[in-house]
């Protein structure tokens, strides 16, 4: 039997047991792989603890898959103790999933501000997708297109208190949540653009965000030589404009002579 007598704990109102077979059939939502799993060391002390103590906190199951606490279902599993269980849509009713397991996760583990950031750019990837889909069924059931909501305030993917200098930029909301700076946000963001799986490996510590980066480069294809060119032109047009009359003369000498030296 999955048991220890030191380790038994009897369930508490809106907890339930599953025998192990049923437990090793539970799937991991993916909404709590954004997290990294535990340090080797930090999950062998979990174990210990899960042992001596038995299982204190319950597993959080939504939509019958494993939410928060797949460290400890598999110490149970591991260690022989009888694993309890909580379904989320029973422990908070009618909650914002992603706000909840931001909320559980996000700060009681020992992330650097980068993988912090790196998640609530998914968080917010995945709110954004949810959000659209409810609009799309919406409009779907009412056999039309829905309206575009208008006021910032309502359906924020980030935070209702953003400040109003940042309202209308994505990065900025994502810079204020995660505490990092401006730049950062557009990194990750651009990262989450082009690849959000490395976005996913940044998050749970895999891969540094100039490693990713630097990935992303040298996936570009050459520049267009001709393209560079008609690029060039351009910004020198604008550039001369911006020159008074009066010093254009010297302006162009010193382009030819920059030119020159180029070759």
């Amino acid at each position: 039997m999955l048991m220890n007598a030191n380790s038994v704990m009897a369930p508490l109102s809106g907890e339930f047991v599953l025998s192990p077979a049923e437990a090793r059939t539970l799937q991991m939502h993916p909404y709590c792989e954004w997290f990294p799993p535990l340090d080797l060391s930090v999950y062998e002390d979990l174990e210990d603890n899960i042992q001596s103590q038995g299982l204190l906190e319950p597993i959080v199951l939504f939509k019958g898959q494993v939410f928060d606490g797949r460290h400890r279902l598999k110490a149970c599993l591991e260690r022989e103790v009888a694993p309890r269980f909580q379904n989320l849509e029973e422990l908070v009713p009618q909650c914002d999933p992603i706000d909840w397991i931001l909320a559980k996760n996000q700060y009681r583990r020992h992330l650097n501000p980068t993988q912090m950031f790196a998640i609530v750019t998914l968080a917010n990837a995945e709110r954004l997708r949810v959000e659209a889909e409810l609009r799309k069924q919406a409009g779907q059931q009412k056999g039309g297109r829905p309206k575009k909501n208008l006021n910032p305030k309502s359906g924020s993917s980030i935070s209702r208190d953003v400040s109003e200098m940042h309202a209308n930029s994505t990065a900025g909301k994502l810079a204020l949540a995660a505490g990092c700076s401006r730049y950062q946000a557009e990194q990750i963001l651009n990262i989450l653009k082009h690849d959000p799986v490395l976005l996913k490996e940044i998050a749970t510590g895999q891969k540094s965000l100039r490693e990713a980066r630097k990935e992303i480069r040298a996936r570009r294809p050459p520049p267009d030589p001709v393209e560079r060119f008609e690029s060039c032109c351009k910004y020198l047009t604008r550039a001369m404009k911006a020159v008074a009359l009066e010093h254009r003369n010297v302006f162009r000498k010193r382009l030819l002579i920059w030119l020159t030296k180029g070759d």
